[in-house]
């Protein structure tokens, strides 16, 4: 999952020229522990959760297309 993350980022760093924050966070690590909303979710959801502004957007797998979508909008939405 990690390498796969890896590559979303490399993906979405490219399109938005290092003007997002990505962040892989282990859910097996006390990590995750820095993120009580979302560690709370993670007996309703499929691996990988993917949270946008903090906020979950997707889960069950990455997606480079909906996730761009979604940042998108989020900037949109921000204007």
């Amino acid at each position: 999952m990690k390498e796969e993350a890896a590559e979303l980022k490399t993906v979405l760093e490219d399109k938005y020229d290092l003007n997002i924050s990505f962040k892989f966070i282990d859910v097996n690590t006390e990590e995750i522990n820095e993120y009580p909303d979302i560690s709370s979710l993670l007996g309703r959801v499929h691996l990988p959760l993917t949270a946008i502004n903090g906020k979950p957007a997707f889960h069950g797998g990455l997606s480079a297309d909906l996730i761009s979508q979604a940042i998108d909008k989020a900037k949109q939405d921000n204007i």
